[in-house]
């Protein structure tokens, strides 16, 4: 949660609530199509229409005592994914920016399309430099995939997890992507410069795991400087 959140809601004891909704409408060119040594031949195929949506919200109470503040807060996040590959409809949500929401954990392990995420976190700030807390995700898949390609387009980049670019048609089929754990310090130097540190585990699910063949966790530590005017 931004620190502007923690301006508006932190001193008092009171409900939390955020609800985000973006919609997505367009039409792109489809890419040239090449001939059989994989040249481009001039002629470009038909356009492709995109229309997609995506939403977060928050729900929680924070607890004010003296200079502290507590808070636990549920979490929510969708975002939608094509439905049929190779039709003119493109149904994928474009994540168009990173930012500073965390919204699928703090080391940004998973990407933010084709997927349903649910949290729970714990959040404490102490006095006006000190906030820690904890996470705990779990991720779904709400589109069908049907090979390790697609998935490894929506699982994202894991520190020591390859997905391989696969064709295989007897992909099982299951929504269960991973869970992940995220404790993170924040340190607010001034009021525009604050300093992060975050430890991410993310544990693959039956989707990930059906393929690689393995349930290793994957680690990340992420340190960072924010300045903000």
């Amino acid at each position: 949660m931004p620190r502007d959140a923690r301006v508006e809601h932190g001193g008092e004891s009171r409900f939390l609530y955020n609800l985000e909704l973006a919609w997505q409408d367009g039409r792109v060119g489809n890419p040239s199509i090449l001939d059989e040594w994989g040249e481009p031949t001039g002629l470009t195929g038909e356009d492709i229409f995109i229309s997609a949506w995506g939403g977060e919200g928050l729900f929680g109470y924070n607890w004010n005592v003296g200079d502290n503040d507590h808070r636990v807060y549920a979490h929510a996040y969708f975002a939608s994914g094509d439905r049929e590959s190779g039709n003119r409809d493109d149904n994928n949500f474009r994540t168009l920016f990173q930012d500073f929401h965390w919204r699928n954990g703090r080391a940004d392990m998973v990407k933010g399309t084709n997927l349903e995420t649910l949290g729970l976190a714990y959040e404490g700030h102490f006095g006006d430099k000190h906030v820690a807390g904890v996470d705990l995700m779990g991720f779904r898949i709400n589109r069908a995939v049907q090979n390790a390609t697609q998935l490894a387009s929506i699982a994202g980049i894991f520190e020591g997890l390859v997905i391989p670019s696969i064709e295989d048609s007897g992909f099982p089929q299951t929504d269960k992507l991973g869970s992940e754990l995220d404790l993170w310090y924040d340190y607010f130097y001034t009021d525009h410069l604050s300093f992060n540190v975050a430890l991410s585990l993310f544990f693959p699910g039956e989707a990930i795991q059906n393929v690689t063949e393995s349930n290793d966790p994957a680690t990340r530590l992420t340190a960072q400087a924010r300045l903000r005017f």
